[in-house]
């Protein structure tokens, strides 16, 4: 036996000298013919010429015979055979284990085999079936293939056939992964079809591109961000805005690998935006596309565009230098709304249009209310009263530069009867001029009571402000914003089933309108370049409310047009809290309610970098009294309670036809349905750590209407009575469907 043993490793050794490669190499059966049997007791080991691996058969007994084939990039001259059926258990009949060390660089085995007709191929990564590899796929007859599996450190993969049958093995490759090279070469290889929307080719760009901003790539999800040359000509998001002459203009796609840092590559294409030489269409054009968005309740300066689309350009005016410049300086009075009138004048060539736009610009009051919060019986913020609790503070801003000794704050808090609990003064000085003072108020208040804040002089009795009486209710007609990353965007079909949480938000809501502005590969700093950013300035109106969620991306320590610090305080500019502040600010200064939200987690069990911007983002909400949805504790939950492996149910892993989303006619039109990359040949469509599919987009969003309750955030109160499905659909026993 030790000659027969001896001989094959021989032959193994021939073989790679026969195919020699760094990257490659293929084991070939010796070219002669063996016919003695050789009767087994226990599983036999076989040193191969690859440093890190070795090869294990298993059988009562077995033999090797020359037998010419090819398949794949495998080549051989002969076959291992078996007599008798696999019995892993009893370490007896035909199969075989690839055993991969501790030095194993990831990459690729093919394996090339005979099957019986009838039979099924099943193939094990450390026990655990591959998909579409768990021996319930019969071969309708005998044949000789090939199959690529990829392979890590440390496991064993163990091929055999099911249903009673001995497995012949010819042969395999492996292959290590260069993943700089391999990806470069992928990302390089992306054609202009991708994005060409409904234009020919690269050299007449008329309409405006298909720009994504995920990519499948066989080393894992991409998020993709856009940078254009001349963003007049073609915006970052793919609007194209034809100017007079004939524009070149070099767009650059960024893929960035979630699951790998490390994996950056940068995509050019080269565009022609044929020339638009009518000028009276361009200035009728720019006139429509121009707005300022809500001008009624004006309290900060305005951003004036001094270009518009097409290629034209814009000359303000103003009525009234008093009230706003024609440079968008706003100037507000004391107690007294004012307004103006300001006046574009769009040119192109001699053609010229007009626009008017009426802006109100609100009165000051010497001290404003900045933001209040409760408290519950055990202590924890919340944001209406609650039996038992408290009214735990108040923040106002003053706008008294050199205030008159006595002026003070009060917050005065009343039963349901009228009858005064308690108050509390808060003196108003000149170092406390223009910023946000926190009134720790600390009074018990109950569901019931309610409380008012007045400013007075307490010498001269001259009131400041008017009383404001909390309001914890739903204004009619709010509308409900989510701000973030890819893990809340909006798909369409060609990426179904993979979803973003906010995507299916509005299922939970009947009265409340959801308008989901995410984008996948943004994080709070590069957010604030996209269209949606401007776009949200521009809509978000009293009343409304403005869910604000990154962090995911904000961690890419080596892309300075993303990354935030995590540990810097609010006032630091370059910080995650100070990033974050923006959009807040927005929205109080809009009059709308501002709501952290903590990311959801990645399919593990701890993610240290993540946690960071997690920390950050319940920090400042505590600063300044702003609600915070906690998705990333009941992410991390979930992955708890269901196991790391039975979570991929939540995450975007799927399987091609997957049978969980078969039925949703959209899947066909989906890059996950069919796809020809290698996950392929495993019988997978997407392996995705970070991203959700529909039914984790359901059950988080069930999580954040789940979250408004508890914090008490009034949103609540509009909850309907739609549930996520629960359990998750199991990826585990999900199929390939016919």
């Amino acid at each position: 036996m030790k000659k027969i043993i001896a001989a094959i490793a021989a032959a193994f050794a021939m073989g790679a000298a026969l195919n020699a490669s760094a990257a490659s190499t293929t084991f070939l059966v010796d070219d002669k013919t063996v016919d003695t049997s050789v009767s087994l007791t226990e599983v036999t080991e076989i040193t191969t010429n690859i440093p890190c691996m070795k090869l294990m058969i298993g059988a009562d007994t077995w033999k090797y015979s020359k037998d010419v084939k090819s398949f794949g990039s495998v080549t051989s001259v002969g076959r291992i055979s078996g007599t008798a059926n696999p019995n892993i258990e009893k370490g007896t009949g035909t199969y075989y284990e690839f055993v991969f060390d501790e030095t194993t660089e990831p990459g690729t085995l093919e394996i090339m085999y005979q099957i019986g007709e009838n039979k099924s191929l099943y193939i094990a990564d450390n026990g655990t079936a591959l998909p579409d590899y768990d021996g319930s796929k019969p071969f309708e007859a005998k044949t000789t293939q090939s199959t690529t599996i990829n392979v890590e450190a440390s496991h064993t993969y163990t091929i055999y056939a099911a249903g009673g049958s001995k497995l012949g093995f010819y042969g395999c490759t492996y292959k290590v992964t260069n993943k700089q090279k391999d990806f470069e070469e992928e990302i390089q290889g992306l054609s202009f079809d991708m994005i060409k929307g409904d234009n020919s080719d690269t050299e007449h760009i008329q309409s405006d591109l298909a720009l994504f901003d995920n990519y499948p790539s066989q080393f894992g999800s991409c998020d993709v961000s856009w940078r254009s040359s001349n963003t007049d000509v073609i915006t970052n998001s793919g609007i194209v805005n034809a100017q007079k002459e004939d524009t070149v203009v070099t767009l650059t796609g960024k893929f960035s690998v979630q699951e790998d840092t490390a994996l950056v590559q940068e995509k050019v294409f080269t565009l022609t935006v044929p020339g638009d030489p009518d000028d009276n269409a361009a200035a009728a054009g720019a006139k429509e596309a121009l707005t300022l968005g809500d001008l009624s309740a004006v309290k900060n300066d305005i951003e004036l565009p001094m270009r518009g689309i097409r290629g034209t350009s814009i000359i303000w005016t103003t009525s009234d230098e008093a009230v706003i410049t024609a440079d968008g300086k706003v100037t507000r009075a004391p107690g007294q709304d004012k307004t103006a009138v300001l006046t574009a004048e769009i040119a192109r060539g001699e053609a010229k249009q007009t626009k008017e736009f009426t802006v109100t610009v609100l009165g000051y009051v010497p001290v404003t209310i900045d933001s209040y919060v409760y408290g519950n019986a055990d202590g924890e913020s919340c944001f209406s009263p609650v039996d038992g609790g408290r009214l735990k503070a108040v923040s106002y801003i003053s706008s008294i530069k050199e205030p008159e000794e006595g002026t003070n704050v009060f917050v005065v808090i009343y039963d349901k009867d009228g009858r005064i609990k308690s108050v509390k003064a808060d003196a108003v000085t000149a170092d406390k001029y223009d910023k946000v003072t926190d009134i720790e108020v600390n009074c018990p208040m109950d569901s019931t009571d309610t409380f008012k804040i007045m400013s007075v002089n307490t010498g001269t009795l001259i009131p400041f402000i008017n009383p404001v009486q909390a309001d914890d209710t739903v204004a009619e007609g709010a509308t409900l914003y989510v701000v973030g990353d890819s893990t809340a965007a909006a798909y369409d079909d060609t990426r179904y089933p993979r979803t973003g949480w906010a995507q299916v938000l509005q299922n939970y809501f009947d009265d409340i309108t959801v308008v989901d502005y995410a984008l996948s590969g943004r994080s709070s700093k590069s957010f604030k370049s996209d269209t949606n950013f401007r776009t949200l300035k521009e809509k978000i109106k009293a009343g409304d409310y403005l869910i604000i969620q990154f962090g995911h991306n904000d961690s890419k320590s080596g892309e300075a047009d993303r990354y935030t610090d995590p540990s810097g305080d609010r006032f630091t500019e370059g910080s995650f809290k100070n990033s974050m502040l923006e959009y807040i600010n927005i929205a109080k200064d809009k009059g709308a309610h501002p709501i952290l939200a903590t990311s959801i987690s990645r399919r593990n069990i701890k993610d240290a970098s993540l946690e960071q911007y997690v920390n950050a983002a319940k920090e400042l909400g505590e600063e300044l009294h702003i609600p915070v949805l906690d998705l990333y504790a009941k992410t991390k939950a979930y992955i708890n309670e269901v196991g790391i492996e039975e979570a991929k149910s939540m995450f975007n892993w799927v399987k091609l036809k997957d049978s969980r989303f078969i039925d949703y006619p959209g899947f066909e039109k989906s890059q996950y349905y069919n796809t020809q990359s290698e996950k392929a040949e495993t019988g997978i469509s997407d392996t995705d750590d970070t991203h959700i599919n529909i039914n984790g987009a359901e059950l988080i969003s069930q999580y954040a209407t789940e979250e408004m309750a508890r914090l008490g955030i009034p949103l609540a109160d509009k909850v309907n009575d739609h549930k996520a499905v629960y359990p998750l659909p199991s990826y585990t026993t999900a199929t390939t469907a016919e």
